[in-house]
């Protein structure tokens, strides 16, 4: 898989280019990784770009704010940290990238690379 092969989709934030790269590098180096699904990684990558945003906002703002009338309340980057580490938890294990999620899709390449035995019934 050559990264320049590889096009960035349309809708990908340029905040996000770096986490594409990255995502893209660690992809390469996996053994079975032919034909990579760009949408779903630039949604991964755009994903990445907002949990760091939002973290950032969070760690400069805090959790909470005060709004005119004098009422608190849960800062707004709270939901878009949580949604976005769904999105990255979820999509990140499709790609195998976590141990338990690598491992099991890295047996399924090496299962495939085996001779089938049904080709023997000839």
């Amino acid at each position: 898989m050559n990264e320049r092969e590889i096009k960035k989709p349309p809708f990908l934030m340029r905040k996000a280019y770096k986490y594409w790269d990255f995502l893209l590098n660690e992809l390469q180096v996996t053994e079975g990784f032919r034909n990579i699904d760009t949408y779903q990684l630039g949604i991964l990558a755009n994903a990445l770009n907002d949990y760091a945003d939002s973290t950032k906002v969070l760690e400069s703002e805090g959790k909470f704010y005060k709004t005119g009338s004098g009422l608190i309340r849960l800062h707004p980057a709270n939901s878009v940290q949580a949604d976005s580490l769904k999105i990255v938890k979820e999509l990140g294990q499709g790609f195998g990238l976590n141990f338990r999620s690598r491992e099991n899709l890295l047996s399924v390449f090496k299962a495939k690379k085996q001779p089938d035995n049904f080709d023997k019934l000839d």
